[in-house]
């Protein structure tokens, strides 16, 4: 392993963190003060892994990268150390190959789940860069459910389990999209079946939802608009500020509500009251963020 930082006191704390982390034994950790420093390193004999800072003199972190993409070491799993207020450079670093990030200050446990990130292969429905693994997300979306059905939809609802997905299927029933962006643009989709959607227009009304109506719809689009606005408070500690949208909510059979550019899903799934209820999942970095950094840049 090598560990990149121009402070020395960093680098020994992420040795040790390293060493405590346990993700397998460490027999020896490398370091480096800045990129092209641990080029050298790279070049003198192979590594596992590299965890690198951004911010360095003479070569940062992300020249870095670049120097690495281009070099017969490009296979080598980095992860990218980083600081609040780094995001737009995250992006960045992904799109150079970074298979992970943890931001200053991080314990152990954090760099063991990055290293786990970067080392495992990649699972269908999992962006390797992405700052939330599948089943964090699936725990994220659980404790927004339950808590938000607890406050606003008197519903027996339990949490069922979670998969991944490069894509997703044709829908019957009710789906409704809210999407939140910042750094990153997150998908996120609710389906039900049209039972579950009269139940929970009842329940947010405390009147009779007979059929899927205007009102069944936007009980559901407003169940999604606050079970995302709960996710989107514990996502924000990995991504950086989000924005909420508004919710589109569709009803019909055998449909198709995968937004175009999204690629890798997980679905949560929760028993309401009988009824089964998903929630769909999909992360990417902002592009157009990038563009914006790139130019700011001067690239």
């Amino acid at each position: 392993m090598l560990v990149v930082d121009d402070s020395s006191v960093v680098r020994t704390v992420v040795e040790r963190s390293l060493r405590d982390a346990s993700v397998e034994p460490v027999d020896e950790v490398l370091q480096a003060a800045d990129g092209s420093e641990a080029l050298t390193r790279i070049a003198d004999g192979p590594v596992d892994v590299i965890l690198s800072d951004v911010n360095m003199p003479n070569v940062d972190g992300i020249e870095f990268l670049r120097r690495l993409r281009g070099s017969r070491h490009k296979g080598v799993p980095v992860v990218m150390i980083t600081t609040e207020g780094d995001e737009g450079t995250v992006l960045e670093a992904i799109s150079l190959g970074a298979k992970a990030f943890i931001r200053k200050p991080f314990t152990p446990e954090q760099v063991s789940t990055a290293l786990k990130r970067a080392l495992s292969p990649r699972v269908p429905g999992v962006r390797s860069a992405t700052p939330v693994a599948a089943e964090e997300l699936s725990q994220i979306v659980e404790r927004s459910v339950l808590r938000v059905f607890k406050i606003a939809v008197p519903v027996p609802v339990r949490f069922v389990g979670w998969d991944s997905f490069d894509d997703l299927p044709s829908f019957d029933g009710v789906v409704a999209m809210v999407t939140t962006m910042g750094n990153w643009v997150c998908a996120n989709l609710c389906h039900c079946d049209d039972e579950l959607a009269c139940l929970v227009g009842a329940k947010m009304l405390m009147d009779e939802v007979a059929s899927v109506d205007a009102q069944a719809l936007d009980g559901i689009g407003e169940l999604t608009n606050m079970i995302v606005g709960r996710m989107k408070g514990e996502l924000e500690s990995g991504m950086g500020p989000l924005e909420l949208g508004i919710p589109a909510v569709v009803f019909g059979k055998n449909f198709l509500a995968r937004p175009s550019t999204y690629a890798g899903w997980v679905e949560t799934r929760f028993d309401c009251d009988g009824r089964r209820m998903s929630i769909w999942f999909s992360v990417e970095p902002n592009q157009c963020r990038v563009t914006e950094g790139d130019r700011a840049r001067g690239a």
